[in-house]
């Protein structure tokens, strides 16, 4: 047998050479390709948006001033709640809220002279009213999984309102009032941090639904009134203040807004 030739060893090792030479070829340009695409992906949102609304029943303890009870006031209010905030680093949300909603009066004499004077000479009950506005924070223990438990604090300013009909004295009998005047005031002071505790369970989408338990702490300073020029009422500046409270439930619904490039709304994932 005849030796190779050298030639044809030379050309043999050229194609094995030349066939290393374009896989790798076509390996680098594969990552530099795929380099680019990751560099080029928009970076996922740091910052979550988020709507929320609330509602539920809130029952009054404490009182209004010393040796005015606030339960003998007002029964039970019943806020809804809009939540403007979003989810800031990871497990932390904030939030600006606005609550409104309707309450109702208790059994026991009134301690106010307006409702007192509405019930027992108008034969009307005070309609009751309460509103706030305020800031929140929440902290989320769990996230990027079904169940979203959280813990959150708040503070803000709050009014409760009443509206009542006086009679406009006519005689010395306020029964035998030809008219009956509006009349109304309202409460306001700052509410102390509150704190809330709930969880949500993600439903479909960007929307979740759940529930909270909330205890709050609050102190009135003025009472603003509204009267019929022929009504005398005034405006009153709280001496013997006191603290009260609300401790109620209610239901939250949240919406994340879409903020993605491709109109999608990411769920919020815990921090490297």
């Amino acid at each position: 047998m005849k030796p190779p030739r050298t030639g044809t060893i030379v050309s043999a090792q050229s194609r094995v050479s030349l066939k290393r030479l374009c896989r790798w070829g076509l390996v680098g340009l594969g990552s530099t390709v795929s380099s680019m695409a990751q560099a080029q992906a928009p970076p996922p949102p740091t910052i979550q948006p988020e709507l929320a609304l609330s509602s539920g029943l809130l029952w009054p303890a404490g009182s209004v001033e010393q040796g005015r009870p606030l339960g003998h006031e007002v029964d039970a209010v019943a806020p809804f709640t809009l939540e403007i905030g979003a989810r800031v680093v990871g497990h932390i949300s904030l939030a600006i809220t606005a609550s409104y909603g309707p309450g109702w009066m208790g059994d026991d004499p009134p301690t106010n002279e307006i409702c007192w004077m509405s019930r027992e000479y108008a034969g009307e009950e005070c309609g009751v009213s309460i509103h706030s506005l305020g800031l929140a924070a929440a902290y989320h223990p769990v996230i990027g999984v079904l169940v979203d438990p959280w813990v959150g604090v708040g503070f803000g300013h709050e009014w409760l309102g009443y509206s009542g009909r006086l009679p406009v004295l006519t005689s010395t009998d306020p029964r035998e009032a030809e008219r009956r005047a509006d009349a109304s005031f309202v409460l306001e002071g700052w509410r102390l941090p509150s704190v809330r505790l709930g969880a949500e369970v993600a439903l479909y989408g960007p929307l979740s639904l759940g529930a909270f338990g909330a205890f709050a702490l609050g102190k009135f300073a003025e009472i603003d009134s509204t009267c019929d020029p022929q009504v005398p009422c005034a405006d009153l500046h709280i001496q013997d203040r006191a603290f009260h409270e609300w401790i109620g439930v209610g239901v939250r619904a949240v919406v994340l807004i879409p903020v993605g490039h491709d109109g999608s709304a990411t769920r919020p994932t815990p921090l490297p």
